[in-house]
């Protein structure tokens, strides 16, 4: 039966662990901007946010940190700055180990190569999970 999470955003991601935890990477029109992590031990009834992934050049956190969404902002079809991540994928490492590869903006690169350059690059997150 097709149901509805009760999670808000786009770009899903799904993965089941090796003991069955799984694994949903999204990003996130809910909380703030960025690509959420959120685990289910019960096949999907419930949800539990259990991190948002990491730039490793730190940019995204310096330009979106501070970016908290009113309650006007949550009615937009489109939230400020939430396409500046997105589309998540997994990848298994080890039984309780899972990388993770999505987009995000980085202001940086327009200043490197130009007003016509794509900003957006390619970022991974390594995922441990422990019970």
């Amino acid at each position: 039966m097709p149901i509805q999470l009760e999670l808000a955003g786009g770009s899903p991601a799904l993965y089941c662990m090796p003991n069955g935890l799984l694994l949903f990477a999204f990003r996130d029109a809910g909380n703030a901007p960025g690509i959420a992590i959120a685990a289910s031990k019960d096949n999907g009834d419930s949800w539990k946010l259990i991190c948002h992934l990491k730039d490793p050049t730190g940019e995204f956190e310096k330009l979106y940190s501070n970016v908290k969404w009113s309650e006007d902002d949550l009615k937009k079809a489109w939230r400020p700055a939430e396409g500046m991540a997105g589309y998540p994928c997994f990848l298994p490492v080890s039984e309780n180990q899972v990388y993770v590869v999505f987009h995000l903006y980085n202001k940086k690169l327009l200043e490197r190569f130009g007003s016509e350059a794509d900003p957006f690059y390619i970022a991974g997150n390594l995922i441990q999970i422990s019970e």
